[in-house]
């Protein structure tokens, strides 16, 4: 079922904000690139990155499916 018809699923207020921020910018209102936005992959390349294995964001693709 739906978590969030009881209420028991809050958002954190900072997550809102964010999200909020981002949609006022106007920087985010359309498709993202086809690969995700460089950030997210810089960040996620970061995350999972270890010596022997290092990433780069171009070395991560964002996909939405299989």
């Amino acid at each position: 079922g739906d978590p969030t018809v009881f209420g028991n699923l809050r958002l954190p207020q900072i997550v809102g904000d964010a999200v909020k921020e981002a949609v006022d910018s106007g920087k985010f209102n359309g498709y993202a690139p086809a690969v995700g936005y460089l950030s997210a992959r810089e960040a996620i390349a970061k995350y999972f990155s270890e010596p022997a294995a290092p990433l780069t964001g171009n070395d991560v693709v964002i996909a939405s499916g299989c």
